[in-house]
């Protein structure tokens, strides 16, 4: 039952992402995506760049390029730290980052501090109360984050984008 929920989830965020001629696209990215036991800091900048509106060669270079010119930003290093796991505190930062997510006072006035993106996104209910910025995330996990995130977003919720 619950991998179904996560199916249609996982459909559900394809079709919220492009329009129906990049579902075929979208939704093998999120079929595999949703298949990992680990997901990997290259997943979710993929992730985010389809968020974006990018329909191109998958990759995390052409990827990275195409949120740059859309004025998304990440630490120097992002291409050489690609293949490592996803933890929860990674995901929180980089995807409230993206979506330029105001957030709290503590996250204001720690933008770059894992913790309090966690902090944030647990208080926004995108992350379970439990969450702790050191914990892998599966594909299932980062795309049911990432759900969560839209759907509060496409509800006027969770600051600017």
């Amino acid at each position: 039952m619950r991998r179904l929920t996560l199916i249609g989830t996982a459909i559900a965020v394809a079709l919220a992402f492009g329009a129906p001629a990049r579902a075929e696209n979208s939704t093998a990215f999120y079929r595999i995506l949703l298949a990992k036991k680990e997901a990997s800091i290259e997943d979710a900048i993929q992730a985010l760049a389809r968020l974006k509106g990018f329909d191109g060669v998958p990759g995390v270079e052409k990827s990275l390029a195409y949120l740059y010119e859309r004025k998304v930003a990440f630490r120097g290093n992002i291409v050489d730290v690609k293949n490592r796991s996803l933890t929860k505190g990674n995901a929180a930062h980089l995807i409230l980052t993206a979506v330029n997510h105001r957030g709290g006072a503590m996250y204001r006035l720690f933008p770059s501090n894992q913790r309090f993106a966690v902090r944030e996104a647990v208080f926004m209910e995108w992350m379970a109360d439990d969450s702790e910025p050191d914990d892998v995330m599966s594909g299932g996990d980062l795309i049911s984050f990432l759900s969560r995130v839209v759907g509060d977003r496409s509800r006027g919720a969770g600051g600017e984008e």
